[in-house]
C-alpha cells in the first residue's frame, strides 16, 4: 500500500466540495427556470412571480454563485491534487531507476572475476 500525503486528500476533498456546490447552484437555477417557464402558462405562478419577482431574481442569483465558485474550487483541487499525483509518480520512477541501477550494478560485480561479493 503507498503513502497518499494528507495534502493530496485534502485538495481532493475541496474539490469535491466545489462538485457538490456546483450540483446545487445547478439545481437551483433550474426551479429558477422553471418557474419562469411556467409564470406565463399557470397563474398563480405567474401572480406568485410578479409578487416575488425580486426575491426570485436574488435567489437565482445566489445559485449562479454557487455555480461558478463551485467550478472553481473543482478546477483548482483537481489542479492541485492532479500535479501532488504527478510529482509523486515522478519520485517513483526515480527511486524505481535508482534500485533498477543498483540491482543491475550488484548483478555485475557477482558475474566479474575476483569480484568481492
Amino acid at each position: 500500500m503507498t503513502h497518499v500525503p494528507p495534502l493530496l486528500n485534502s485538495w481532493e476533498f475541496y474539490a469535491d466540495v466545489g462538485a457538490v456546490m456546483v450540483i446545487i447552484g445547478v439545481a437551483g437555477e433550474g426551479v429558477e427556470i422553471g418557474l419562469k417557464l411556467l409564470r406565463n402558462r399557470i397563474r398563480r405562478i405567474g401572480h406568485f412571480f410578479e409578487k416575488h419577482e425580486l426575491e426570485i431574481d436574488f435567489v437565482g442569483s445566489v445559485f449562479w454563485i454557487l455555480v461558478v465558485i463551485g467550478l472553481g474550487m473543482e478546477w483548482r483541487g483537481n489542479h492541485r491534487a492532479s500535479q501532488i499525483k504527478y510529482d509523486q509518480l515522478v519520485s517513483a520512477i526515480n527511486t524505481a531507476g535508482e534500485a533498477n541501477e543498483l540491482t543491475f550494478d550488484l548483478s555485475l560485480s557477482r558475474t566479474l572475476p575476483g569480484s568481492l561479493i
